[in-house]
């Protein structure tokens, strides 16, 4: 079987050391966190469900190669994400990690659920693993 077939494989609880561990318990704190992290950050979002409608949420804070930034569930299928919204994630920055996260789109139409992940101009060296997308005209 090729890679991506696979099973998601579970990633250790003992993550990359952190300048900080940020732990996300609701949806309101999740943007709020985008905006604050530094590099060698792990974002953790507390099992349940989040769910976003309006505008994107924005990546723009900048990891770097040697300390990205994670934004993570603490293990598979413990966090769903419903986005009613055109993009979920807006990444512009470089060097994140988004990985065992479920992500749904929850629009009513079709046509407002592009994309979970929209990458875009310095948004590089972007890490999306072990996650579930579904319900988005294009996943990424």
């Amino acid at each position: 079987y090729p890679a991506w077939a696979l099973p998601p494989r579970t990633v250790p609880d003992t993550a990359p050391t952190a300048a900080r561990a940020i732990t996300v318990i609701e949806a309101a704190q999740l943007q709020p966190a985008l905006d604050a992290a530094l590099p060698g950050d792990v974002i953790t979002l507390a099992p349940g469900r989040y769910r976003f409608s309006g505008r994107s949420l924005n990546v723009h804070r900048a990891g770097r190669a040697d300390a990205p930034i994670v934004l993570r569930a603490p293990q598979p299928g413990s966090v769903l994400l419903e986005f009613d919204m055109l993009e979920g994630f807006l990444v512009t920055a470089p060097h994140w990690v988004f990985e065992q996260l479920e992500i749904v789109g929850v629009c009513r139409d079709d046509d407002d659920c592009e994309h979970a992940f929209h990458v875009v101009g310095t948004g590089q060296h972007v890490t999306i693993r072990d996650n579930l997308m579904r319900e988005f005209n294009a996943h990424l």
